[in-house]
């Protein structure tokens, strides 16, 4: 039996296996302006270098890489004598696939729009668009899906050519629908489980002792969450107005 497992085992190691896992869904953006670009979302996901440590490798087109002075290193799309200059990359997609989409840029200049584009199968499809701004970062965030499986060349398109565009940070990730449909029914679990603290403050904004709050149900349930036993609750506050500890 013991020799039995050992062959099995040498097999498995042996055979070429594709492991699928399942990523999680980034929520996270912003919608400030930052002096230093985030990590890109997922590493990447399918995208080449997309930090660009490794220069423009994996980019064509119009790009150039550079090198902040606090060493961070990004991608500028330069001499851009027409507006539709642009730096590129080929990536491969698949129908019936969720793709999310990430980027910060910058503007040398001024500000202009920049929008995202997958080429695909002869048709434009614009996955995003963000206001860059002369000295600092904004991110893009976006996504896509794609009507049939093969190339598309990703680009980053402007209609203000006296500026340079910067960019770092891409990321291009994949979904399943079923993985899709997991993530957005795990996050409305957690909105409705999540903890609420009260708060009870007269006019001035001081804090009123010993209050007693109500809360009822102004809308129904939906079919898919779980069912409310009682339309109204109530909960008396302590002197630091937040809810007693449960017993």
């Amino acid at each position: 039996m013991k020799l039995f497992l050992l062959k099995l085992v040498a097999v498995l190691l042996a055979s070429p296996v594709n492991i699928v896992t399942s990523t999680s869904y980034d929520y996270s953006a912003s919608l400030e302006c930052l002096a230093e670009p985030l990590e890109p979302q997922y590493r990447g996901g399918i995208i080449t270098n997309p930090s660009f440590i490794d220069g423009a490798q994996g980019w064509s087109g119009d790009g150039e890489a550079r090198t902040s002075h606090t060493g961070n290193r990004y991608l500028v799309v330069h001499k851009r004598t027409k507006p539709h200059q642009r730096a590129t990359q080929v990536v491969h997609l698949q129908q019936g696939m969720l793709y999310t989409f990430s980027a910060w840029l910058q503007s040398s200049e001024g500000s202009c729009d920049v929008i995202v584009i997958f080429r695909t199968g002869g048709e434009l499809v614009r996955a995003g668009a963000v206001e860059a701004n002369s000295g600092c970062w904004s991110m893009l965030k976006g996504g896509l899906t794609v009507d049939h499986t093969g190339p598309a060349t990703l680009s980053f398109q402007s209609n203000n050519s006296a500026a340079e565009i910067w960019v770092d940070s891409v990321s291009l990730q994949p979904f399943t629908a079923e993985e899709w449909r997991s993530h957005q029914t795990e996050s409305i679990r957690k909105a409705r489980t999540a903890v609420v603290r009260l708060k009870a403050v007269d006019g001035n904004g001081a804090a009123v002792p010993n209050a007693t709050v109500f809360i009822q149900q102004r809308r129904p349930v939906s079919p898919s969450a779980a069912p409310c036993r009682r339309p109204y609750s109530r909960t008396r506050l302590t002197k630091a107005g937040s809810p007693p500890a449960s017993r």
